[in-house]
């Protein structure tokens, strides 16, 4: 049993069209989405665009709703949806600012906290090259289910179709991928940093709880 199992009750009742449900999703989920929007732009129009393209492809067919799987939390899954939609509508010239800015600056975190303050401080150069050599060290298979769920929400049993396996063989897949980046990441870390344990394991614990946010914004920045 899935540990969102609220969310992915609420996101199962948003595919068949639930009034109540949809009803919810405006009054106490779409909002939770502004903080992200405001930090690429902060207009009140630019908000309202990015909504309505955000419903358009979870809410019309195919609705992509339908994909979110339970793997974490939905309002998590939503808020990346978000930051590439506003990514992408950007106006060429200040998409081509916010390439010039920083990554890790531009991540759609879910909850601030003391470790997101240090890995968004003066150790965020290091984390990034780390992370990347250690999605890079990662076997091509894991590594490409790990971006397909990830980086696509691609829902683990259309990734173990493509496969020719089950949905648990894929599960376990991204379940490595997953420690193996943590470690690796770690061990760069522990190399390349003069840190105590404390401030070392503070950096980990920011990147687990938001890996999937990492992947988004660190790997597959959006370029058109």
């Amino acid at each position: 049993m899935t540990g969102f199992a609220d969310d992915l009750e609420l996101a199962r009742k948003l595919a068949a069209g639930d009034a109540l449900a949809m009803a919810r999703f405006e009054r106490e989920v779409l909002p939770k989405i502004d903080a992200v929007v405001a930090k690429i732009d902060a207009s009140p129009v630019f908000l309202d665009e990015v909504k309505q393209v955000l419903r358009e492809r979870l809410f019309v067919t195919p609705r992509s709703i339908g994909d979110y799987s339970g793997q974490g939390p939905l309002i998590a899954w939503l808020r990346t949806a978000a930051g590439r939609i506003a990514l992408n509508l950007l106006r060429p010239e200040k998409r081509d600012a916010r390439a010039e800015t920083s990554e890790l600056d531009a991540l759609p975190f879910a909850a601030p906290g003391p470790e997101l303050a240090i890995l968004k401080g003066a150790h965020q150069d290091a984390f990034r090259t780390a992370f990347q050599k250690a999605v890079a060290s990662l076997d091509v298979r894991d590594r490409t289910a790990l971006k397909l769920n990830a980086l696509d929400g691609v829902p683990l049993a259309r990734i173990a179709t493509m496969y020719g396996c089950d949905k648990s063989t894929v599960s376990r897949w991204i379940t490595r991928a997953n420690e193996q980046l943590l470690e690796r990441t770690r061990a760069a870390l522990a190399e390349d940093l003069a840190l105590g344990t404390a401030e070392l394991e503070s950096l980990i614990h920011a990147l687990k709880s938001q890996l999937a946010q990492s992947l988004v914004q660190i790997l597959e920045p959006p370029t058109d």
